[in-house]
């Protein structure tokens, strides 16, 4: 919703207060993402979860 105030909003206040939001969450975004990058999926230890 920030990266979209940014882009479309026409409140600059608004605009203001979603620049901070963004680069955090982006920094978080890049962090989990090395996470998954490094872990393989694995096989739920429950059979039917597998159906789902």
């Amino acid at each position: 919703m920030a990266q979209e105030e940014l882009k479309s909003g026409t409140n600059q206040e608004m605009k203001t207060t979603a620049q901070p939001i963004i680069t955090p969450q982006q920094a978080e975004i890049t962090q989990f993402n090395a996470f998954l990058s490094g872990h393989q999926p694995q096989q739920p230890l429950v059979p039917q979860f597998t159906q789902l």
